[in-house]
């Protein structure tokens, strides 16, 4: 009875992307000048070319590689990962699955750069994550160079009382260029220490079995999948508690921020910590599993899958462990904050308005332009920023 309860429950979560797409989709957009809205109206077919040459990319990079064995028993092995990963007094205790960590002993930091006031650091550690499938270790190991944590850091001389930390998109982790989409050098100036993190198999961490940042993680295979979410809150943990020591005069504020798949993990993290300043998910898919599931639609694929009895709802229990949708929201709603683009063809907008709905109905921004190509870039991260800074700055008030 127990199981049937937590069966009901997860899919419960997930009933948004179960309704016809309608106005219960739809998050009433600000007006705009005719004249404005006619040139966005152009801009939009640009950026949803570009969004669907991606998609269309994704699809052969990532859903087509990496194939599940689709033999054999399938139904046993799936019946594996959902007991597993999706047993439901798992999913009401997360804290089983994203247990702590200890420290690294391996921390360093070198210079990399001078800033004014501050500097320009990169910091390094080996990560201190055990999987929660203790006998998956040993392949999970095997991705040489994952295990290694680098961060770009943004410090000033005398560390700032507040600090953000920015979690790349997929197939990103490259910290130069996230610094240029974030903007975190604005960040810095307004007075803030900021940290660019890696997810795990991007950027440096991305092992030799991989053609491409990203193309491990996240991808179809289910359990590695779900302990590199492990990773990602395990090495988020360490990187939080050193930021939150490392300010004057007792612990700091620290927000968190992130794009597409580093919005995810963001959000994620809005269900594990409590004591995070804000969460600002941009762009982000609230289900992983919907998300994939679209994307696959009509490709040899999903049909070969679902012909050997794997169904979206297998999906959406086996990665609910770290879902969003899932998680309890530890965060209050004036603490959080979910931004879409207008013409995104890429992450598509039931994604926001799920968790919007899930959250409570926290504050939306959106900005024009598409996944990949955004319209007014500038301005929205200015008016991102001064959020931040606003909650930043109310949390230390608090205390």
């Amino acid at each position: 009875m127990r199981s049937h309860q937590g069966d009901h429950c997860v899919a419960a979560r997930f009933s948004a992307f179960d309704l016809p797409a309608g106005d219960e989709h739809r998050v009433g957009p600000p007006e705009r000048h005719a004249r404005r809205g006619a040139l966005e109206a152009g801009a939009r077919r640009i950026t949803g070319l570009v969004d669907r040459t991606l998609v269309r990319g994704m699809e052969r990079l990532f859903l087509f590689s990496d194939r599940p064995d689709c033999t054999g028993e399938v139904r046993s092995r799936i019946g594996w990962h959902r007991r597993t990963y999706g047993d439901p007094e798992l999913l009401a205790r997360p804290e089983r699955f994203f247990r702590p960590v200890a420290d690294p002993t391996d921390l360093r930091l070198e210079r990399a750069g001078r800033l004014p006031g501050g500097h320009r650091l990169r910091v390094t550690f080996t990560s201190t994550y055990r999987t929660f499938d203790d006998a998956y270790q040993g392949v999970y190991d095997g991705f040489e160079g994952n295990e290694r944590n680098r961060i770009h850091l943004l410090q000033h001389r005398r560390p700032a009382p507040h600090a953000v930390v920015l979690i790349n998109p997929w197939c990103c982790g490259y910290l130069e260029l996230e610094e240029r989409i974030y903007q975190a050098r604005a960040l810095y100036d307004a007075g803030v220490d900021v940290a660019l993190f890696t997810l795990p198999f991007h950027g440096r961490r991305t092992p030799r079995q991989a053609l491409f940042s990203g193309q491990l993680f996240p991808n179809r295979d289910l359990q590695r999948t779900n302990e590199a979410f492990g990773q990602t809150a395990a090495d988020l943990q360490v990187v939080l508690r050193w930021l939150r020591g490392a300010g004057p005069g007792g612990p700091r504020a620290v927000g968190m921020a992130g794009m597409s798949l580093g919005g995810y993990a963001a959000a994620m993290m809005a269900g594990l910590d409590a004591e995070l300043a804000f969460a600002a998910v941009i762009m982000a898919p609230s289900s992983l599993a919907d998300g994939l599931w679209q994307q696959g639609r009509g490709s040899p694929a999903k049909a070969e899958a679902e012909a050997a009895g794997f169904t979206l709802d297998d999906l959406r229990h086996i990665w609910a462990i770290h879902c969003p949708l899932v998680l309890e929201r530890r965060l209050a709603r004036r603490r959080l904050l979910l931004g879409w683009a207008r013409g995104d063809h890429v992450i598509p907008r039931v994604h926001v308005l799920a968790l919007w709905e899930r959250w409570g109905r926290p504050e939306i921004r959106d900005h024009a332009g598409g996944h990949l190509m955004q319209l007014g870039w500038r301005g929205y991260m200015a008016r991102l920023r001064q959020w931040m800074l606003d909650r930043l700055g109310a949390v230390s008030v608090e205390r």
